[in-house]
């Protein structure tokens, strides 16, 4: 059986960097339409690439 599945790397800290890195494309992407301020946008972006580099 075939899988269209995307790569999903097996160690758990690659896992969790790549679905925060995804996160904060989302929240790049997002932002504007849904009206958050720059500097909030820049807090969250900030957070979230504290949390892949742990």
């Amino acid at each position: 059986m075939i899988s269209n599945a995307p790569f999903m790397p097996s160690d758990p800290s690659e896992r969790f960097a790549m679905i925060f890195r995804a996160l904060q494309r989302s929240v790049a992407d997002n932002g504007y339409r849904l009206k958050i301020h720059g500097p909030l946008l820049v807090l969250i972006w900030n957070y979230l690439s504290r949390q892949i580099a742990r």
